[in-house]
């Protein structure tokens, strides 16, 4: 059964508009988050920056598990 395509681009656009605003939501309680307590900051940047590191070892084939 086929979709009306303007159903299809209706539908589309609503999740589209809903994902931005969880998005957005979610970038603004981090903020409040980092304001009232700066340390999650902090250890947010590096748990993001262990990731990295693993990353870039494994694609380096070296030993992800060191440190």
């Amino acid at each position: 059964m086929a979709y009306n395509p303007e159903t299809v681009a209706r539908v589309r656009t609503q999740f589209e508009n809903r994902r931005r605003l969880a998005v957005e939501e979610a970038e603004r309680r981090k903020f409040l988050l980092y304001t009232e307590f700066p340390e999650l900051g902090k250890m947010d940047r590096e748990i993001s920056s262990v990731g990295v590191r693993v990353f870039r070892r494994a694609l380096e084939g070296g030993d992800v598990e060191a440190d």
